[in-house]
């Protein structure tokens, strides 16, 4: 785990300089990944639905 206001020692070699994104935290020498202890994931009960807003229209390609 990536803990920030702490030094972090890569587990993969031993540095100490990462690129710190949302959810995880990548080495900046090996790119070895951690997730951030402060990152909450949320999961979604059921996934979402997507439509095209011109779902109803005629096809373009029709002759």
């Amino acid at each position: 785990m990536y803990r920030d206001q702490e030094v972090n020692h890569c587990p993969g070699c031993g540095r100490t300089q990462w690129l710190v994104g949302r959810f995880s935290a990548e080495c900046a020498f090996c790119s070895t990944a951690l997730p951030l202890a402060e990152a909450q994931i949320t999961l979604a009960k059921t996934a979402p639905v997507i439509m095209h807003k011109n779902r109803d229209a005629q096809s373009a390609f029709a002759a």
